[in-house]
């Protein structure tokens, strides 16, 4: 199995993740983050919260913010504390 430390830093899908580990077959590893994000999001290649955080919740320590990614979230963070201030 894939160490966590290491797959937390691929782009991989966590549904497909699941079912290349049914079946025995190789993951796909994504390059490019926004491509990833668009296939992610699909209702059929995402799984919920409260899914991923069953059983020790591991797959839930492995999901990314796709709908607003780190660097949009920092930047809402960062006007929302500018626009706190005065």
């Amino acid at each position: 199995m894939i160490l966590k430390t290491s797959l937390k830093k691929k782009l991989v899908n966590i549904i497909d993740l699941i079912d290349a580990r049914r079946t025995n077959k190789k993951v796909r590893v994504w390059r490019d983050f926004q491509a990833f994000r668009k296939y992610t999001l699909q209702k059929e290649h995402r799984i919920s919260v409260d899914e991923a955080k069953k059983d020790g919740g591991y797959l839930a320590s492995l999901l990314q913010h796709l709908r607003h990614p780190r660097d949009q979230r920092r930047a809402r963070m960062k006007k929302a504390d500018m626009s706190r201030r005065g």
